[in-house]
């Protein structure tokens, strides 16, 4: 009777493990839902899936006329790996850490480890081989080279669970893009005559032109190991401008100062 009972336990143990993990075990996802989830061209899914640069947990026969369907784990590990490779890790061992990134989604999804913000530090290493290091949040750092790559592990699971769940529940699927800076742009440190930012306070609108031509070229001198790129009479006329744009510009309306 108590063999029946230890028996009926783990039963019911082992489906809550099941029923917990179902949204990564299921092959319910189509090619085309795949490409939607990870962002992809059909051409680079392709690539991944003929090329095995992923081990994926669905299996595919071909010639038996039936689609091939993808389980939310592999999207998972899809997307890890190119996420990874975008940020210069070699692709050839991205199924490492898709692999770990997956383990590490069943194992919160059924509560066996809930120590929080895991991520992981990468780095090259003399050997040819990529060092793949754990972090947690609240532990202590490893000690790290100056320079390393960061996966927020968490963060990339809960952002593609979001989206298998809104797929399977047929809601919008969320995004989580994030804005990207400005590129750099010399020209935002200067007061401007009119908003549209096309002449310098004190300029012209070919003197403003010939000062950032200048500016350029003084740059590349500074920078250049060789001869020397601008000359005396250039670099007195960049002078002569700039001298006039900040005498100029301590009296422009706040309004045209470009932060």
């Amino acid at each position: 009777m108590r063999r029946y009972a230890v028996t009926e336990s783990v039963n019911e143990i082992w489906a809550g493990f099941n029923d917990a993990t179902r949204i990564l075990r299921a092959a319910q996802f189509a090619r085309r839902d795949v490409i939607e989830l990870t962002g992809l061209t059909d051409a680079q899914l392709k690539n991944t899936l003929d090329r095995d640069l992923v081990r994926l947990d669905s299996t595919h026969n071909p010639g038996t006329g039936r689609r091939r369907m993808f389980t939310g784990s592999d999207v998972l590990k899809i997307t890890v790996a190119h996420t990874m490779s975008g940020i210069g890790f070699p692709m050839r061992w991205s199924y490492l850490v898709a692999d770990e990134v997956a383990r590490r989604a069943s194992e919160r999804l059924v509560g066996i480890d809930n120590t929080p913000g895991l991520v992981i530090a990468t780095y090259p290493m003399a050997s040819g081989d990529w060092a793949r290091i754990p972090m947690w949040e609240g532990k202590e750092e490893p000690k790290l080279p100056i320079a390393v790559q960061l996966l927020q592990v968490d963060r990339m699971i809960d952002e593609v669970l979001a989206k298998l769940r809104a797929l399977v529940a047929d809601e919008p699927i969320p995004s989580f893009a994030v804005e990207e800076p400005k590129p750099y742009d010399l020209r935002e440190m200067f007061c401007w005559q009119d908003p549209e930012m096309t002449v310098l306070v004190g300029l012209s609108r070919e003197e403003t032109v010939e000062f950032f031509e200048l500016s350029e070229l003084k740059t590349q001198d500074m920078l250049s190991e060789t001869k020397s790129l601008i000359t005396d009479e250039q670099e007195d006329r960049l002078q002569e401008l700039n001298e006039r744009y900040d005498k100029a510009s301590i009296l422009v309306p706040l309004k045209y100062r470009k932060a």
